[in-house]
């Protein structure tokens, strides 16, 4: 069995980058496999909620690829409440995937790449997301989470 790659998601940053498997779509780490890949994905595409795009970079793309043994066995991913961040992201990227189920309570649905300030007049100290991640279905990761399928 094998998989063309697959569009994970779709992240768009407030802040300097850093390293990692998000590309723009002129990057050379993408390939022309990995290009028609996202351009299929963008053809269905739709944003259900609209934000200010002078406000965030370009879109940046994470492009899954299967490997020369590809694992066909049923997989179950168990999350909750409590599953956020790289959790959630992981999360989303599987669901989907014909012999993947999601199992527990939604994710918490923070995408992340924090940043942390500290407001000096009050000496508060907190962290917030500088990224907005989209999944498959056009929602943020932030504010919706990932579904469970049992």
């Amino acid at each position: 069995m094998s998989f063309p790659p697959l569009w994970e998601g779709q992240t768009k940053w407030k802040a300097k980058t850093r390293d990692g498997d998000l590309y723009s779509y002129n990057s050379e780490k993408l390939t022309d496999n990995d290009k028609n890949a996202i351009n299929q994905f963008n053809s269905n595409f739709e944003l259900q909620k609209r934000f200010d795009t002078s406000k965030f970079s370009a879109p940046l793309y994470m492009v899954l690829h299967n490997g020369k043994n590809l694992y066909t066995q049923p997989i179950y991913i168990l999350v909750n409440e409590n599953s956020f961040s790289a959790a959630t992201v992981f999360t989303s990227a599987f669901k989907g995937l014909p012999n993947v189920k999601i199992v527990g309570k939604t994710t918490d649905g923070s995408s992340g790449n924090s940043r942390k300030f500290h407001l000096k007049n009050s000496n508060i100290r907190d962290k917030v997301s500088t990224m907005l991640s989209f999944q498959r279905n056009g929602k943020t990761l932030d504010g919706n989470g990932t579904i469970q399928k049992l």
